[in-house]
């Protein structure tokens, strides 16, 4: 689980089903990922799904961000390598269907 510090306190972030289930939670509806403000909501749900202290609103978190782009970016990263491993397991999935 990767971290990322936000106001000089560490928060563990990442990309998983419970992560997903909170976004559903805060957003009534499944993410998908097509607006730039889905994806700071997804991020937010990272935020309040891993660490039960984690009490910012997610104006402050868009505030917090504003400042310090790189939080975004590490949060970005994730989801990349998690969208990598996605596809590589549904690769592998089709090859042993085919066999």
């Amino acid at each position: 689980m990767k971290k990322v510090v936000i106001k000089g306190k560490e928060y563990k972030i990442g990309y998983s089903l419970r992560v997903l289930f909170m976004y559903e939670k805060k957003n009534g509806k499944p993410f998908s990922g097509d607006t730039l403000e889905s994806m700071y909501m997804l991020m937010y749900a990272s935020l309040l799904a891993l660490n039960d202290d984690f009490v910012m609103s997610f104006e402050e978190l868009i505030d917090v961000c504003d400042e310090d782009m790189s939080i975004y970016d590490s949060f970005q990263q994730i989801v990349i390598e998690a969208s990598k491993r996605m596809e590589s397991y549904n690769e592998n999935k089709k090859k042993v269907m085919e066999n």
